[in-house]
């Protein structure tokens, strides 16, 4: 989860909520609703003082049952990664293991009744959701779901669609860069000369076309002392003797020093999205999120809506900045039209626009 909040965000002093989660980085803590120790999981009113957050806040956040919400945002990250080929995936299923074995059962660990066994089990996320599932009566089916050989051949048609070649190129390449890139390129190519530069931190090496060899394959220079203008992204690939194989190309980077002279709301739709801002409510320059980041009164909610029977397609999300010191609100709604629309997506997006918001305001 710590993913999911750029390294600024850390540091500023929010409380964020969004996906069922609270994040206290006036105290540098991460309180995530569903994250948190057995012992920490109690009753509403512990957790209230806990967080230090009056109950009138958190009824206006809509956080009208902790329990329900904890849970929730528990078993969304659990089903998300449980059984996945990655750390967090791999960690999951050693940690269900483990419990089972202080157990000492046959069974899935978390069938079992809590208050019987749970005095046996060590305080770990894991067990904090056995706690979660068993006080709501929530069976858990954990079977492995294996594709079919009909199932990849369904989805390697879906993805003919949209992409082709042995190395599924989009069909429909991405647009230009509209906003710095957040990642740190290494690999450049300067066309009108067919050179190629790999930055690292400490050097640049400059690679050339050979006349002997083909167009795309450059050889190494040397080092360059700066840095050639107007190059393009690219991806190389080694070949022999230190040569680098042109492989693919993307647009010119954006330059991120056309980003300082414009306003909240022109740095805000530059960086994509413009449908996200429509239902925009700004009765005022934001500048007082800043101050609110300063002081620590900054007060971040979302909440994401999708009904399956009534709106299939369509996922909504709204959201809410609130200073507690001046009062000040800046709010918003919007919905988007796509195919895999789900409860998730919604609550995504509502995220990922609050996320938008302060990196603007950053």
């Amino acid at each position: 989860m710590d993913e999911l909040y750029t390294p600024a965000l850390v540091r500023s002093p929010i409380r964020l909520r969004c996906m069922f989660c609270l994040y206290d980085c006036a105290e540098q803590r991460t309180w995530v609703l569903g994250l948190l120790p057995s012992q920490q999981f109690g009753s509403s009113s512990v957790y209230h003082s806990r967080m230090e957050i009056p109950s009138s806040i958190l009824r206006r956040m809509e956080l009208f049952d902790l329990t329900t919400e904890v849970t929730a945002a528990t078993l969304n990250s659990f089903l998300q990664h449980f059984g996945t080929n990655t750390l967090i995936g791999t960690t999951l299923q050693a940690a269900l293991e483990y419990l089972q074995l202080e157990l000492g059962v046959e069974d899935c660990p978390l069938s079992y009744d809590f208050n019987t066994w749970g005095h046996l089990a060590t305080d770990t996320w894991v067990k904090a959701l056995w706690e979660k599932v068993d006080l709501l009566d929530i069976t858990l089916l954990l079977d492995r779901e294996d594709p079919t050989d009909e199932d990849w051949k369904t989805w390697k048609k879906a993805l003919r669609h949209i992409a082709s070649g042995p190395n599924l190129y989009l069909n429909q390449p991405l647009g230009k860069w509209i906003a710095p890139s957040t990642r740190k390129w290494r690999q450049f190519y300067h066309p009108p000369t067919n050179t190629g530069e790999l930055h690292y931190d400490d050097k640049i090496l400059r690679f050339e076309n050979d006349p002997d060899d083909r167009a795309y394959i450059l050889s190494l220079s040397g080092e360059a002392e700066a840095a050639l203008t107007d190059t393009i992204p690219v991806t190389f690939v080694d070949v022999v003797d230190g040569k680098l194989k042109l492989k693919s190309r993307g647009p010119k980077l954006a330059d991120p020093s056309l980003q300082e002279h414009l306003s909240f709301i022109e740095a805000l739709r530059s960086k994509g999205g413009e449908w996200m801002w429509k239902g925009l409510v700004l009765d005022e320059d934001p500048d007082w999120i800043i101050d609110a980041l300063e002081r620590g009164s900054l007060y971040c909610a979302t909440d994401g809506s999708h009904n399956k029977k009534l709106a299939p397609l369509i996922s909504g999300a709204a959201w809410v900045l609130f200073c507690s010191h001046s009062r000040k609100v800046m709010r918003g709604e919007f919905a988007e039209f796509s195919v895999a629309a789900n409860s998730y997506r919604a609550e995504q997006l509502g995220m990922l626009a609050l996320h938008l918001l302060l990196l603007t305001a950053e």
